[in-house]
């Protein structure tokens, strides 16, 4: 989250900042929340049109920044579990009872 506070801290208005300590929203979780709560800005107290877009925008860049992180990590963790998985059915010791034609013989 410290990627958005320092977002929030440089991108937010005068005004945002200060409807966000009236109604106490003080970090970017709080704000986060109240969006996932009421799905919208307008009931704060002193909010207008640019605050709620601000609001709304950083809410907005937390999804995309924690859904590109949370994909990046999953394709990471596929690659290796491929790579594993790779490493585990490559059979370079077979064992000694294994019986390799299965009955079937070729008499070319």
């Amino acid at each position: 989250m410290t990627r958005i506070h320092k977002y929030a801290r440089t991108h937010f208005g005068r005004r945002s900042k200060v409807v966000c300590k009236l109604n106490n929203l003080f970090t970017t979780g709080d704000i986060i929340n109240h969006f996932k709560k009421f799905g919208t800005f307008t009931d704060l107290k002193k909010t207008g049109s640019q605050t709620t877009a601000e609001l709304i925008s950083i809410c907005h860049l937390y999804q995309e920044i924690n859904t590109e992180y949370r994909n990046k990590k999953d394709e990471l963790r596929n690659k290796f579990a491929m790579r594993r998985t790779g490493f585990k059915q490559l059979d370079l010791f077979p064992s000694p009872q294994l019986n390799l034609f299965d009955g079937e013989q070729n008499d070319d």
